[in-house]
């Protein structure tokens, strides 16, 4: 509370011709009375999938590394609600992954790092299943064991449910 007083007071204190520019990614969590004290707010978005698919090219052209446009493409599907913050943090880890251990693709890794920001955890049942279904059908590297580990769903539910979508 003394901080928000604090920040307050001292914006109250600022010359009338100066510009102030804040961002947050809380707004819900600021006190009502700092909001008054902006005269404009603008709204940012996370990316749609086109901007993703972009963010997500750039970011791995950038990295000098060849990953199929499918890929990308599927990368871009499966990240809504990603920030492009979180997509270039998530190509960087998985790069760096590869980079460490070169057993595995780059592309199998970076999935793995989407799916750790989208909080695999939180999603419900049926999403981590049409996400599983989209990574069979986009390589058969991906076993139902792994899968089920990656997915958090045990592997015959996995079976079971993926075996329903597909009749």
């Amino acid at each position: 509370k003394r901080i928000v007083i604090s920040l307050l007071q001292n914006l109250d204190f600022f010359p009338p011709h100066t510009l102030l520019i804040a961002c947050t990614n809380h707004e819900h969590l600021l006190d009502p009375a700092l909001w008054r004290r902006f005269d404009c707010h603008v709204p940012f978005t996370n990316p749609g999938e086109q901007e993703r698919k972009k963010i997500l090219k750039n970011r791995i052209a950038d990295r000098n590394v060849f990953i199929e446009d499918n890929w990308i493409n599927f990368f871009a599907e499966i990240s809504q609600g990603l920030s492009a913050s979180n997509l270039v943090t998530a190509v960087d880890n998985g790069i760096r992954k590869w980079v460490i251990n070169k057993n595995s693709k780059p592309s199998l890794l970076i999935i793995e790092e989407i799916l750790q920001y989208l909080r695999i955890d939180t999603l419900p049942e049926k999403t981590r299943v049409e996400i599983a279904e989209k990574l069979r059908n986009h390589s058969r590297v991906y076993s139902f064991s792994y899968l089920s580990k990656l997915l958090l769903i045990p592997k015959s539910t996995l079976h079971k449910r993926l075996k329903l979508l597909n009749e």
